[in-house]
């Protein structure tokens, strides 16, 4: 019979070959010369925004009227101009690491009712 095997010959061994599967992965990956990928050579028709909110849009009068219905949701201390960008209104509009985003308004209400009745709104 042969001698037991150390814990640590094995671990060694699971390294190695987690190792040499994981190059062998990258190295099949990147031979595949799947470089002719539709997706990378999409272009934007020109004259279009690139986004939904670059260009300035025309309210509906249901979106006009909505602060209005948050802050007697809410009160209005609880409902910011999502336009106006200052040190407040920044934390809610810009990621923490990447992106930016617009916002007709920032509600913040003080409770979980509130927040379903805004939702509704």
């Amino acid at each position: 019979s042969s001698p037991p095997r150390s814990s640590t010959s094995s671990y060694a061994g699971a390294a190695a070959l987690a190792g040499i599967s994981l190059t062998a992965g990258y190295a099949l990956g990147k031979s595949s010369g799947n470089h002719d990928h539709p997706q990378q050579e999409r272009v934007l028709p020109s004259g279009l925004p690139r986004t939904c909110c670059d260009e300035e849009t025309t309210l509906t009068d249901a979106q006009q009227q909505l602060p209005a219905q948050l802050s007697k949701i809410v009160g209005s201390p609880n409902v910011m101009d999502g336009k106006k960008v200052d040190s407040v209104t920044t934390q809610f509009l810009k990621g923490a690491r990447m992106g930016q985003g617009s916002a007709l308004c920032i509600v913040t209400p003080n409770s979980l009712q509130e927040c379903v009745h805004c939702v509704q709104a």
